[in-house]
């Protein structure tokens, strides 16, 4: 389509940006599960790593004192206790200060995926509504990115656009 203005210019502009940052945010995806998959290789808990690793302090606090209340109330024990210094240290003696040392800076990589998808996601909003702005439509576009990352969605796309068309065909009969 060639409309003969600036406008293709821009639109391939903008499916170009957003395809790349898809492309990016694919890729980091995939990096973060490979490191998952390495934790949980080695047995860690990479759930209640992630969790323990986000958790702000304060919440943290109030949610050890929602589960002790909690289970007074049942009369239910709660290990929730912060471990002494002691306690830390025959865990860490357990399981050597290799583990120790490889879970933060694994769980400290997801961190810093995290954040890259966070950015990711920004940059791809604030360049669709840059879109809007010039007049585009964003879900097009985003439509568009996606048939680029995967052909056989455009393909399938096609099959249903010939499938309607022959259901149309008909019922105009």
């Amino acid at each position: 389509m060639d409309t003969g203005s600036n406008v293709d210019a821009v639109l391939k502009c903008f499916v170009t940006e957003i395809y790349d940052l898809k492309v990016e945010e694919k890729d980091t995806k995939t990096e973060r599960k490979d490191i998952i998959a390495e934790l949980k290789s080695q047995g860690l808990p990479v759930t209640e790593l992630l969790a323990l690793a986000t958790q702000d302090d304060d919440k943290m606090q109030e949610r050890l004192e929602a589960r002790r209340t909690a289970g007074a109330l049942l009369g239910k024990p709660v290990f929730t206790e912060e471990l002494s210094d002691e306690a830390a240290e025959v865990i860490r003696e357990e399981l050597g200060d290799q583990p120790v040392v490889f879970a933060k800076d694994r769980i400290g990589a997801i961190q810093g995926i995290d954040e890259d998808l966070h950015r990711i996601k920004e940059e791809i909003k604030t360049k669709l509504s840059a879109a809007k702005s010039a007049g585009l439509a964003p879900k097009i576009i985003m439509v568009v990115v996606d048939w680029r990352l995967d052909p056989k969605k455009r393909e399938k796309h096609e099959e249903g656009s010939l499938i309607l068309e022959k259901y149309l065909e008909i019922l105009e009969d």
